[in-house]
C-alpha cells in the first residue's frame, strides 16, 4: 500500500517543493527532457538547502538528475536503500500524471541523517519529477 498523503498543501514548505517540481516540469514541456535534466542538475533554482528536485527514469528506476545528490545519478532506486532498509521503487510506481504527495524516509543532504520526507511527484512521459520536505520528528 503506497504512503499517499492527502493532496492539500498546509504550508509554505510544501508549496516551495511542489513549485520547484512544476518549474522543472515546465522546462521539460517547453524544451524537452534533455534540457530539463541539464537545468535540474546545473541551476540553483532546483536546489536550495534540503529542498531539491530529482528526476527518475520511469522504466529503469535510475536517477537521472538531482540537485541534492548528483553523485547518485545513474543509480537505480531498486538498489538504493532508505535508512529503514527499503528500496525507493514506489517513488516511480506511485507517481501519477496529475501528481501525488508521497511519504518515505531518506537522507537529508544538509544533515546527512535519515529523516522522514513528504514529497510531490509527477510523471511526465518516461520521467518522474519530485521534490520533498523533510519532516520534523513526530
Amino acid at each position: 500500500m503506497p504512503n499517499v498523503v492527502a493532496d492539500h498543501v498546509p504550508g509554505a514548505d510544501k508549496l516551495k517543493a511542489k513549485g520547484m517540481v512544476m518549474s522543472a516540469v515546465q522546462v521539460h514541456l517547453d524544451h524537452g527532457a534533455k534540457a530539463a535534466l541539464q537545468t535540474v542538475q546545473n541551476h540553483d533554482h532546483f536546489a536550495d538547502g534540503d529542498y531539491y528536485v530529482f528526476v527518475l527514469d520511469a522504466t529503469t528506476y535510475k536517477q537521472l538528475a538531482s540537485g541534492g545528490f548528483p553523485e547518485r545519478n545513474g543509480q537505480s532506486m531498486l538498489n538504493l536503500k532508505t535508512p529503514d532498509g527499503k528500496d525507493l521503487r514506489h517513488l516511480v510506481d506511485d507517481a501519477t500524471t496529475d501528481g501525488v504527495w508521497l511519504r518515505w524516509n531518506y537522507y537529508n543532504p544538509v544533515t546527512r541523517v535519515g529523516q522522514a520526507k513528504e514529497g510531490w511527484l509527477i510523471r511526465v512521459e518516461n520521467h518522474v519529477y519530485g521534490a520533498g520536505v523533510y519532516l520534523d520528528e513526530e
